[in-house]
């Protein structure tokens, strides 16, 4: 037999440009009445790629091959890892199974790998494989067979593919049992495919094996780094641009004469996915400092979202940003007011907005 022994390794890797793929092997264990023990089956994948570690889970039933030859290269490519063995439980089904990494350049955080699975029904009796599963599935922690199995972590990557499986043949007694290009043909059988995006959902809930027929599985899973979401900057409210107001004025491009108790109200303000600062150019003389803008939602008396204490920026003409912090983060559009507390000159306003911390 060639490839790894398991007394030399549990593990199989292969490694193309910036990504490596690590095949691992359970430890062998003994099964009474079981002639082919011990047993061993595979464990994860490990997809690394620019030093990130991606668990991936076999395709189902690969994950049931009794390995008993592994190795990268040999009679495969140098990015590929050959799994051979009997499927457990049947000592006339053969499972054999090429993994492929092709890496994307050092620094991308892109990568590719493949499985193709086939298993083939030597047997002269139908084979009942139950549900079959593609490449990258997610562990269902609510299930006492998933207890304890590492959670593929994901977060900031983007995974794609796609999972398609068929089987074709029958009978044993024909060189063309497997063939569609020579008579007798060979029956065909082909699941409904899946996309992928994030975790493999592909799954068949019931696969019988005819005697003579295979089962072929094909992966794909593509990772890339996730593009950072792109927020666009809040805009910034004029002043002057206000939908209602009691007391204030415009002067020029800006909003002035606020006394105490006069408020200025916007429609459509908007809030982005999350603001916790009120930010503002005003113009406060120094002698009139240290008054307030309140900021309410939806009345001059609404809820109060946060203040502003209006500090002396040395005149009613000389405008500074100044910043408050709301009470709490505030998200998606609503009607502002402003609202003045004090005696005179509040203070004068050129434009607002709601941003993040």
């Amino acid at each position: 037999m060639s490839g790894y022994s398991f007394a030399q390794s549990q593990t199989v890797d292969s490694a193309d440009k910036n990504s490596t793929l690590r095949y691992n092997i359970r430890s062998p264990f003994d099964l009474p009445g079981v002639a082919s023990s011990p047993i061993a089956f595979p464990g994860v994948l490990e997809w690394t790629v620019d030093g990130r570690r991606v668990v991936v889970y076999p395709s189902i039933p690969g994950n049931s091959v009794d390995v008993g030859h592994s190795h990268p290269g040999l009679h495969v490519g140098p990015n590929q890892i050959h799994v051979q063995g009997p499927l457990f439980g049947y000592a006339d089904v053969n499972v054999g199974i090429v993994y492929s990494v092709s890496g994307g350049e050092p620094g991308t955080g892109s990568s590719r790998i493949t499985e193709k699975v086939d298993i083939r029904n030597k047997s002269s009796q139908p084979v009942n494989l139950g549900s079959i599963n593609g490449l990258g599935w997610l562990p269902n922690p609510t299930d006492p067979h998933n207890a304890g199995l590492e959670v593929p972590d994901i977060s900031g990557l983007t995974l794609t593919g796609a999972t398609i499986a068929f089987t074709q043949g029958k009978g044993l007694d024909t060189a063309a049992a497997s063939l569609l290009t020579d008579p007798p043909f060979a029956p065909l059988t082909i699941y409904p495919a899946a996309a992928i995006s994030g975790f493999n959902s592909f799954r068949v809930p019931a696969v019988v094996l005819e005697s003579g027929a295979t089962l072929t599985i094909l992966t794909e899973l593509n990772v890339s780094k996730t593009p950072p979401i792109v927020v666009p900057p809040i805009e910034f409210i004029e002043g002057e641009s206000f939908s209602s107001t009691r007391g204030a004025t415009i002067e020029g491009a800006y909003l002035a004469s606020l006394d105490n108790g006069d408020w200025v109200a916007y429609d459509q303000v908007n809030f982005g996915a999350s603001a916790t600062v009120f930010e503002t150019l005003v113009a406060v003389d120094p002698q009139f400092a240290n008054q307030r803008l309140e900021i309410r939602l939806d009345s001059p008396t609404g809820a109060k979202i946060g203040e502003m204490v209006m500090q002396s920026t040395g005149s009613f003409s000389t405008f500074q940003t100044q910043r408050a912090t709301l009470t709490q983060p505030i998200a998606g559009v609503h009607k502002v007011y402003l609202v003045a507390v004090g005696t005179y000159g509040v203070g004068n306003i050129d434009r607002f907005r709601f941003i993040p911390g």
